[in-house]
């Protein structure tokens, strides 16, 4: 295991290296509160509470978002991996000309690179400067089937036409992500809550060591040291897992983990590959 892996935000090293320093950080939080007028207990307490069900309701709607964003780009994916072996089958079956039929499972195995490896913005940028493989394919076979009346590209031609609106499917789900400024919010909100959970237990232990104990007995501020540790922790990995699901292309759910799709891409590869 290296040692980027072991920092990924859902391994056990992870969790517990925030946890470890929100420990270590606890004393240096102390010492800049309490410099701060001694808090009050009802009025504290009531906007821990506020900013609690804020912070929980804005993370539960993010993740929920995130999730069914990522698994209708998922199913779009699929849609559109699938669709592409099966073009290639009615090319090979119509008999096209060698060049032909050379030209167009060149251009769709370009498709399946863009979709493997490339990004978004390259994608649409290939778009955009007439270089779309998908429609080109389209094109040809259009051409093809008017110049030659002996041959049927109706089926070959109807499934391109599906390849390409599964594709503009895709990339609008992936233009729908959550916005970052949610996030920020976010972020925003749980810095408030840690910092108002250490102001509001000032008096809980306000001296604190270094490690939290000296002369093998811990402090006076342990227990409400450790809470501190875990609640930091907890909202560490909650920020982080909402991340992650907005990220379907380098996040922990890639797009392109699913069996499927992946399957249905190297399947792809495998076929075309002997003609090129």
């Amino acid at each position: 295991m290296g040692p980027v892996e072991a920092m990924e935000w859902y391994r056990p090293q992870f969790r517990a290296g925030v946890v470890a320093a929100a420990y270590l950080a606890y004393p240096v939080v102390v010492d800049v509160l309490s410099r701060l007028p001694p808090p009050n207990s009802v009025e504290g307490q009531y906007y821990f509470s506020l900013i609690s069900i804020v912070y929980a309701t804005l993370t539960a709607a993010t993740i929920t978002d995130a999730s069914t964003r990522l698994s209708a780009l998922r199913a779009a994916a699929v849609d559109e991996s699938s669709m592409l072996l099966p073009l290639v089958k009615r090319l090979e079956a119509a008999r096209l000309d060698g060049a032909v039929f050379k030209y167009a499972a060149g251009r769709l195995w370009d498709h399946a690179s863009l979709f493997i490896s490339s990004s978004r913005a390259y994608e649409l940028e290939a778009i955009g400067a007439c270089d779309d493989a998908l429609v080109e394919v389209l094109e040809l076979l259009l051409a093809y089937d008017q110049a030659n009346d002996d041959v049927d590209l109706r089926e070959a031609m109807a499934s391109a036409e599906k390849l390409i609106e599964a594709r503009g499917r895709r990339l609008s789900l992936e233009n729908s992500s959550v916005p970052q400024t949610q996030y920020d919010v976010l972020k925003a909100l749980s810095a408030a809550l840690v910092v108002t959970y250490a102001y509001l237990t000032l008096d809980a232990g306000p001296e604190t060591t270094a490690f939290g104990f000296e002369g093998g007995a811990f402090d006076a501020s342990i227990g409400v040291r450790v809470l501190f540790s875990c609640v930091a922790g907890a909202l560490v990995v909650f920020n982080s897992l909402s991340e992650d699901l907005n990220r379907p292309f380098d996040g922990s759910s890639k797009l392109l983990s699913s069996e499927t799709v992946s399957s249905s891409l190297r399947q792809l590869r495998a076929t075309i590959e002997p003609h090129l």
